[in-house]
């Protein structure tokens, strides 16, 4: 792809919109599927467990699941936040533009 004479600033090069926009979407699929996949082990798990035990499984699940999905969503939020910026402009204009 030609550009031309047309410079970039770092973060609204091509290269760099592609890669943001990757890691935003790898962010998005980790975080929902990582949510999705404790669901789905679990409310079987908390269904068979006997009583006794039931809440504290489901508390180890959650605890291992939790980080997984907080890196997700960290990188989900900070690559959001610089597309925002890079389609955007600047602050000002995220609230006068049209």
């Amino acid at each position: 792809m030609d550009h031309g004479d047309v410079r970039y600033p770092a973060a609204a090069s091509p290269y760099a919109a592609e890669a943001i926009d990757t890691l935003h979407v790898l962010g998005a699929g980790g975080w929902i599927g990582s949510l999705s996949i404790m669901m789905f082990l679990s409310v079987p798990t908390f269904l068979r467990s006997s009583d006794e035990h039931k809440h504290h499984t489901v508390a180890r699940m959650v605890a291992a699941f939790s980080p997984i999905a907080l890196v997700f969503a960290a990188l989900l939020s900070i690559t959001g936040v610089f597309a925002g910026w890079r389609n955007v402009g600047s602050w000002s204009a995220l609230f006068q533009s049209d």
